[in-house]
């Protein structure tokens, strides 16, 4: 008698135990809507360079388990024979599924993700779809504004003025109302600058390369595992080739630029033993892929 109890309380507990580890797992799940060709659906971290899991699939759907212990972060989607389509999202360790519909879109025919289940991941897309379109428009009218300073009419400013008005808006409301999510980090971390054209000008107006870092959190390990630090840290370095903001720079003048962009970086990043590494990687990453030796050797001073 004793070992049949014994028997039946190890199924139940196998049981019990088979069912929390569903409970405690997160699934990611995935369908498409229109005329896709998805072979296979990879799954990424943006701080790997190897796929976390990949599933062949034959319909219109998918579905991924993954530990609850994975890392909060960024992560991505990508799918095989739509190799234009990439979808980012927020895992946060809160949530329990994550459910996602790409439908192909009118714009160029690209898919746009429509989250039907998550919270955050709706949020964040909420704020992207209210923001994008405006932050193109901005930066657009100032570089028009920048070319052409006697084409800046009243008529222009103040539809300019107005999309940086509304811009700032909704930006510091998702910030304040997001503080305690990841959703909010990432926006809070990704901000843009647009000059006030009815003020004078202030020396941020000019010189916005030595202003690049104001409100960019450079020392939190949580956005290693994100895309935000590569690409701001690429953003920044790749004005040294942007002669819409300098005049052309001789070869010498580009090595110091560089050098003393990558001493910002590294002094930006170097609060802490993660992403003063991490930086250090991104900026060998860099110049590995511009071939650039001089900056190699000089970043390798800088490890030891």
């Amino acid at each position: 008698m004793k070992s049949i109890l014994l028997f039946l309380f190890g199924i139940l507990f196998s049981l019990f135990s088979f069912g929390k580890v569903k409970q405690d797992s997160i699934i990611i799940k995935g369908s498409f809507q229109g005329d896709f060709n998805v072979s296979k659906v990879s799954l990424f971290a943006y701080n790997k360079k190897v796929p976390i899991v990949e599933k062949n699939i034959s319909g219109k759907s998918f579905s991924f388990s993954l530990s609850e212990k994975i890392e909060p972060g960024i992560y991505y989607l990508q799918y095989i024979n739509e190799k234009s389509i990439k979808t980012d999202f927020i895992i946060d360790n809160n949530e329990k599924t994550i459910c996602v519909e790409l439908k192909k879109g009118n714009f160029f025919y690209q898919p746009l993700p429509i989250f039907k289940e998550s919270v955050i991941n709706i949020k964040w897309y909420e704020y992207l779809n209210q923001t994008q379109i405006r932050v193109a428009r901005l930066n657009n009218l100032f570089d028009f504004f920048a070319l052409f300073p006697s084409q800046l009419d009243n008529k222009i400013l103040r539809y300019y003025q107005k999309e940086r008005r509304q811009y700032y808006k909704i930006f510091s409301n998702f910030v304040k109302n997001n503080s305690d999510n990841w959703a909010g980090l990432i926006v809070a971390n990704n901000p843009y600058y647009f000059s006030n054209l009815r003020k004078k000008p202030v020396v941020r107006d000019f010189l916005r390369h030595d202003y690049y870092w104001e409100g960019i959190d450079t020392n939190n390990p949580k956005l290693i595992n994100t895309p935000l630090y590569t690409e701001q840290i690429n953003n920044y370095l790749n004005y040294v080739y942007d002669i819409s903001k300098h005049h052309p720079f001789s070869e010498d003048e580009m090595q110091k630029e560089f050098k003393r962009s990558a001493d910002v970086v590294f002094e930006r990043f170097s609060k802490n033993n993660d992403t003063k590494q991490f930086a250090l990687n991104c900026l060998v990453d860099f110049f590995v892929l511009k071939n650039n030796k001089e900056l190699l050797s000089y970043i390798s001073e800088k490890k030891h």
